[in-house]
């Protein structure tokens, strides 16, 4: 290994085909696509984005690929922008644990958006998404620590790379090229601070979409020769100086393993529309209400100790916005005792405002655990007790949070979710359709069939 962390990336990109992936790691990139293709449907049902939608729609250009939500044609990264952006904002896209990266939501939009410009089958997809996650996560491993001591939002910054992976092998393009798309991309990347997500600003969701169209860019401007800093992690001036202070790991250590196991093999899925910080907390009293039977009505107090960062987020929340509420515990807690779940319905305004959830969120408090550690790489766990009417506490630890890896969702609970988010009546005959797609992609010659079926559906919701 003599190249630098880039260098490395792109000859394992270009070298990689879709016979040497492992299977698991084929039915696991389905599984993300579903996912993500689910999140991108609730998000239409819901309205999200509409915005940059129409703007998209109003600047017009190259009819190259399509806005799931209305079916309107536009160059591949607007398409990328708003169809990323449209689906990050439930809070429900997929992520991986120790890279706090979010991968699924930078790269499948772009790779399906750059297969509507290039002949591509479903296994040229499947190729190009685990190379994306490959990428990404890669990042964010080497980063993490860095990202989260400058409070900055992970997603949002190590995104662009996993898109520009996976769009530059979909152009077909080679080591040398790919390498300058990662390049270019690494040289673009958005500061992307924490600060909008609790302060709850729409622009949080941009984060989902930027990835995608900065990363088309760079690969189509690496494609005519444009070029960025391959030193990008390791140079005197570069990025891991700036969010790592010059102590910039080996790039073998970096690299260690690469493609064997494929990262994506090790990414999570979020049964709850909320920040992942939210998560082991839901999980836990969710635990506790199937274990012992009890309802809101006598619950007098709920106690949650969780890991410092999750805490700090909580604390920092408002609920005056659909954004920053998916940070808080309170009212995550208080809505999955009321609803038995956390669905995007949660964060409805008129929701927001229920007197009741309110005033069981108000029975909640939280505080932090330094034993779960406060590092990016710490453990993410909580302790959820509950005092009842009667006199009875129930406790219990959460380790893993439903649907971590460690214990992952099946193939048919993420189909249930998928169907929920797409939702009933008209969309439910394509929602079927799409799914049977998905399960069966590495049998399609033409993976722009995915996107005829998304596009029918948007056009029923």
């Amino acid at each position: 290994m003599t190249g630098y962390f880039l260098d490395e990336l792109a000859r394992f990109c270009a070298e990689t085909t879709y016979e040497a992936l492992p299977e698991k790691a084929v039915h696991q990139a389905k599984r993300a696509i579903l996912d993500l293709l689910g999140c991108a449907l609730g998000g239409i049902r819901m309205g999200c984005h509409r915005g940059v939608t129409k703007y998209v729609e109003r600047l017009g250009g190259r009819p190259e690929a399509r806005v799931w939500s209305i079916g309107a044609r536009v160059p591949a990264p607007h398409a990328a922008l708003a169809n990323g952006s449209t689906a990050h904002h439930l809070e429900l896209d997929d992520g991986h644990l120790e890279s706090a990266s979010h991968p699924g939501i930078s790269v499948i939009p772009a790779a399906l958006a750059t297969a509507e410009t290039v002949v591509t089958t479903g296994q040229d997809l499947i190729l190009s998404i685990v190379l994306g996650y490959e990428v990404c996560i890669r990042f964010g491993l080497a980063t993490g620590l860095g990202i989260r001591e400058h409070g900055l939002h992970g997603p949002g910054l190590m995104g662009p790379l996993g898109a520009a992976a996976a769009a530059s092998r979909l152009l077909g393009m080679g080591e040398r090229q790919i390498g300058a798309a990662l390049a270019t991309a690494g040289s673009l990347l958005p500061v992307a601070p924490y600060e909008s997500f609790v302060e709850g600003t729409p622009s949080k969701d941009l984060y989902g979409g930027w990835a995608g169209f900065s990363g088309i860019i760079a690969a189509e401007l690496a494609r005519r020769g444009m070029d960025g800093p391959h030193r990008f992690l390791e140079g005197k001036r570069s990025v891991g100086t700036l969010l790592l202070h010059g102590s910039v790991p080996e790039t073998r250590e970096l690299l260690h393993g690469l493609g064997s196991p494929c990262l994506i093999e090790n990414i999570y899925f979020k049964p709850f529309a909320a920040s992942r910080a939210v998560q082991p907390a839901v999980s836990g009293i969710l635990r506790l209400k199937s274990e012992h039977g009890f309802t809101a009505e006598v619950v007098e107090s709920v106690h949650v100790q969780i890991y410092p960062f999750s805490a700090e987020l909580s604390a920092d929340s408002s609920l005056d916005t659909p954004v920053s509420a998916r940070l808080s515990i309170p009212y995550a807690v208080a809505t999955a005792i009321l609803t038995d779940g956390l669905w995007p319905e949660a964060f409805l305004p008129e929701a927001l405002g229920n007197e009741t959830t309110l005033a069981l969120a108000s029975r909640v408090t939280v505080t932090s655990a330094d034993r779960y550690g406060k590092e990016s790489t710490g453990a993410r766990s909580s302790v959820v007790t509950v005092v009842l009417s009667d006199g009875r506490v129930l406790s219990t630890e959460v380790v893993h949070s439903k649907w971590d890896r460690h214990v992952p969702a099946s193939d048919r609970e993420l189909s249930e979710k998928f169907h929920r988010l797409a939702g009933g009546g008209a969309a439910s005959e394509g929602a079927a359709a799409l799914e049977s797609a998905v399960w069966r992609l590495e049998q399609l010659s033409d993976a722009g069939a995915l996107v005829n079926i998304i596009c029918d559906i948007g056009g029923q919701i």
